[in-house]
């Protein structure tokens, strides 16, 4: 269960439209299970014997069994554990572990309810962080969505990029729309807009 969870992961968020794109996408140990992608680092045959005694069975048993998963809601497919938390309801009743990490879990995604919930009070969306992050780079809003592959404009479409998302948590698909781009070319975005953000000394969470 916790396999087909991780891995239809990108199907719901949106960056992949259904199992043929999720073979060929990289950033995702699917598709070396597959045999779609080389992956040196990823052993998977620890999973693949889980759905059958050769490669081809298994792959086959393997992928009807997500195309089983995505006619499901996202939390039916981790079925509740006997944990500390497990007479609890909502998201908290999937934390598996013990007492403290169960207790810090909780903690974290009450945290992070309230974060989102202030965040959207304050009408921080991926456009008003767009602005700001225009105004601490003078330069006009309109030109971040612009596909600019150089210079400043594609210096801050990258922060707009990894502060929508990591620090305000907007999904990748929204920022995708904002930016006019893919959710693939989002995430390929981050690591530089951090490091952008960091040069420039931007960071948006008051």
């Amino acid at each position: 269960e916790l396999i087909r969870y991780v891995h239809l992961n990108p199907i719901r968020a949106g960056i992949c439209n259904d199992l043929k794109e999720l073979d060929r996408y990289t950033w995702c140990g699917h598709s070396a299970l597959m045999g779609t992608q080389a992956c040196t680092f990823q052993d998977t045959w620890p999973v693949m014997r889980r759905f059958g005694k050769s490669a081809q069975t298994a792959r086959i048993a393997y992928s009807e069994y997500l195309a089983q998963g995505l006619a499901r809601n996202t939390e039916e497919d981790l079925l509740p554990f006997d944990s500390p938390n497990a007479a609890s309801e909502g998201p908290g009743m999937w934390v598996i572990g013990d007492q403290e990490f169960v207790a810090q879990a909780l903690k974290a995604d009450k945290d992070k309810k309230l974060r989102l919930a202030r965040f959207k009070r304050e009408g921080k969306d991926i456009r008003a962080i767009s602005g700001k992050v225009a105004a601490a780079l003078h330069i006009d809003p309109q030109e971040i969505r612009c596909r600019a592959r150089t210079g400043v404009a594609a210096d801050a479409r990258k922060i707009v990029a990894y502060c929508g998302h990591r620090e305000f948590e907007i999904p990748a698909i929204d920022i995708a729309r904002h930016l006019g781009v893919g959710p693939t070319a989002v995430s390929m975005m981050l690591a530089k807009g951090k490091q952008l953000a960091q040069q420039k000394g931007i960071s948006l969470i008051d």
